[in-house]
């Protein structure tokens, strides 16, 4: 049931256009990294934004629901 709530509220679409932001893997790391050569990033996506929020220190980027913010029950 949590679960299933979870996708009422999170449903969150990438940036268009699209932001890149690998996530560096420590080296060695047993499982993204076995071999230990380093250097391995995983692949990450920045979220879709109000283009409005994020132009200044203290007024953060603000992600953009696709849904609702609410347990409405909107995805019976």
């Amino acid at each position: 049931m949590g679960q299933f709530l979870d996708h009422d509220p999170t449903l969150t679409l990438s940036a268009e256009p699209g932001e890149r932001l690998p996530i560096g893997v420590p080296a060695g790391d047993a499982w993204f990294d076995p071999t230990g050569l380093g250097g391995t990033t995983r692949p990450f996506s920045r979220s879709s934004y109000d283009p409005t929020t994020g132009l200044a220190v203290g007024a953060p980027r603000q992600q953009v629901n696709s849904l609702s913010a609410f347990i409405n029950g909107s995805q019976v």
